[in-house]
């Protein structure tokens, strides 16, 4: 597998553009794309990041071109028409992203992977074909063993960590009130409290850093 770190900017962004001036850091992911009439509408979720984060957060609700659907905290879930000289870039099957983009400073970073090599060179061109419209910078490219959040988390557990998190999930250890504490779930599977304890903290070792790493921008990767 081959994966590219590219920065990229594009003409008429609607939220890239806001990140030029505030020291905030926008990163999203689709959630779906659908037809009404003859626009084509892209639904995002979105988590903003730094100093200015109300602020960036207060531009996208203002911009009249967003529809806000919901908007909570740091995170704004919004729709808004696809661009033709954008969003159709990647619509090719043989390039696919790795990570949610990362909006900065007026410029938008993307971990992009592929099967071949030439792919990724193709993508480059298509994004560097009209520079008054996109341009893109390839910053990294190497052959890699995939690496999704998801396999290879969990991939890292043991069986024994595996069903501790499964079952503190499921007897509501992580729900908000708390219905159990870790006690009460060892008393329930009937195993040793120090024992639950033992491997569900390894299981969280585990996952927590790679889920704050795919959900958050790695600030220092942009500097």
């Amino acid at each position: 597998m081959w994966v590219a770190k590219i920065k990229f900017w594009h003409a008429n962004s609607y939220v890239t553009d806001k990140t030029r001036e505030l020291d905030a850091v926008f990163t999203n992911y689709y959630l779906n794309t659908y037809q009404e009439g003859e626009t084509t509408f892209i639904t995002r979720v979105g988590l903003v990041f730094g100093k200015d984060s109300d602020k960036l957060m207060r531009a996208i609700m203002a911009d009249p071109r967003i529809e806000v659907l919901k908007a909570s905290g740091r995170q704004v879930i919004f729709k808004m028409p696809a661009s033709r000289t954008y969003h159709t870039i990647l619509l090719d099957g043989s390039v696919f992203q790795l990570r949610p983009p990362i909006a900065k400073d007026g410029f938008e970073y993307w971990e992009i992977a592929a099967m071949e090599k030439k792919h990724i060179k193709k993508l480059m061109e298509r994004m560097n074909r009209n520079k008054k419209d996109a341009w893109a910078q390839m910053l990294s490219l190497r052959e890699e063993d995939l690496n999704l959040f998801m396999p290879s988390a969990f991939s890292k557990l043991t069986e024994k960590q595996r069903w501790a998190y499964e079952m503190a999930c499921k007897y509501g250890y992580y729900s908000y009130p708390r219905e159990n504490n870790l006690e009460t779930v060892a008393k329930k599977l009937k195993t040793p409290e120090s024992t639950f304890r033992e491997h569900l903290r390894i299981a969280e070792s585990k996952l927590f850093p790679a889920l704050w790493k795919f959900l958050t921008p790695d600030i220092d990767e942009l500097k």
